[in-house]
């Protein structure tokens, strides 16, 4: 025989207004907590995998959509897929919040060293732009990157004010440049790995002491010839870096985030600190509106110094930011 509860059974409650606004914010929490999830995943593969290493560079993005994620799955009252968002935070945030806490005071002596570090972008013809920022900033020594024939014959009046210069202009985009006020000895622009990809290397003498010098535009995850370059060149930089004796200051394009495992085994190797260090992401790649960038993948290294300051310095045309830091030599 029936039951009342089989004869009439609950009548569902209808989906308010409310009630449906809590599964919208689920439904677009949970989307995006599980890209972003996927995408942070994906990082820890990286030393296998060349798609992998990519994913790492943008840390602060997924770092976002965790914080966005988080908010719609608290609104919509799902609060374990909101603590697992909190978790994915908490991570990314443990990669990138170091980044702005300062480092500690080193013993350092002598005038501050002014570097600039840009690529120009080789299709670029904001000339004006940069000799701007030169005048404006006054680095002592210049890295660039994507010298071109037009660009090297448009910084023909840098040599006054810079005597002592290394160009290897190029009609591709590995074309590099290095301008300093200071005397430069033993000079060398060949490519290391024998792929026709300069790097320029020199020791300047500075207060008396041999400083070494590298300038790289390392070649970008395009591709399988330019992927498998790449990490020639950062196996090749691995070698370099840990042979030097001495202070050491390497700036350019490396095309690599300072999250990717290819940075972090430099920065080992050749006991770098970064000039960001304590100064934040200061991202230099891939122009958002308001003159704001993505990541950061230009790099100024240094072992042996400490960095008295770094910024983004102005525009100058280019899809990358120029870089500019002070150092001083270590006692």
């Amino acid at each position: 025989m029936p039951t009342d509860s089989q004869e009439h059974p609950p009548t569902p409650r209808p989906l308010t207004a409310k009630s449906s606004l809590h599964e919208i914010a689920f439904g677009l929490g949970a989307a995006l907590f599980l890209g972003t999830l996927v995408l942070s995943l994906a990082g820890l593969a990286a030393r296998w995998s060349a798609l992998a290493e990519i994913s790492t560079h943008f840390r602060v993005w997924y770092a976002l959509g965790a914080v966005v994620a988080t908010i719609l799955l608290a609104a919509g009252l799902r609060w374990r897929w909101a603590a697992a968002g909190l978790l994915v935070l908490v991570w990314h945030a443990a990669g990138i919040v170091p980044w702005y806490l300062p480092s500690p005071p080193a013993n350092a002596s002598g005038p501050e060293i002014v570097l600039l570090s840009a690529n120009v972008n080789a299709d670029n013809r904001s000339y004006d732009r940069f000799l701007a920022l030169v005048a404006a900033e006054k680095p002592d020594i210049i890295f660039i990157q994507e010298l071109s024939p037009s660009w090297a014959a448009a910084l023909d009046a840098l040599r006054v004010e810079y005597p002592h210069y290394v160009l290897t202009a190029r009609t591709d985009y590995f074309g590099l440049g290095l301008y300093s006020r200071y005397p430069l000895e033993n000079v060398q622009t060949e490519d290391p790995v024998k792929s026709d990809v300069p790097v320029i290397r020199a020791d300047a003498m500075i207060e008396g002491r041999k400083v070494h010098l590298i300038n790289v535009h390392l070649a970008p995850p395009e591709g399988a010839v330019l992927t498998q370059l790449r990490y020639k060149q950062y196996a090749w930089m691995n070698g370099y870096a840990a042979s030097l004796d001495g202070p050491v200051i390497a700036a350019g394009d490396f095309n690599c985030a300072v999250w990717s495992p290819l940075y972090r085994d430099l920065a080992r190797a050749g006991r770098f600190e970064n000039a960001r260090r304590g100064r934040g992401m200061l991202a230099s790649w891939f122009p958002l509106p308001g003159g704001q960038y993505l990541i950061p993948i230009d790099q100024i290294l240094g072992a042996q110094l400490q960095f008295t300051r770094a910024k983004i310095g102005a525009p100058i045309g280019s899809d990358h930011a120029p870089m500019v830091a002070g150092v001083r030599l270590l006692q």
